[in-house]
């Protein structure tokens, strides 16, 4: 049998990837969701890098 103290950390594990799963689905999901607005930004940021890097 495992000893309390591996269940009680596997339940730990468990609680966290839960709640971590929870934060992705609040931010990956909707309307104009905070991830796609990062998203976007990044390749706006990208796409001006590259334009500025490229100019002689």
């Amino acid at each position: 049998m495992t000893s309390p103290r591996i269940a009680q950390r596997g339940q730990a594990m468990v609680e966290a990837l839960l709640v971590l799963a929870l934060i992705v689905v609040a931010l990956g999901f909707g309307p104009a969701s905070p991830l796609e607005q990062c998203i976007q930004a990044l390749q706006q940021f990208l796409a001006a890098y590259t334009l500025g890097v490229s100019r002689p």
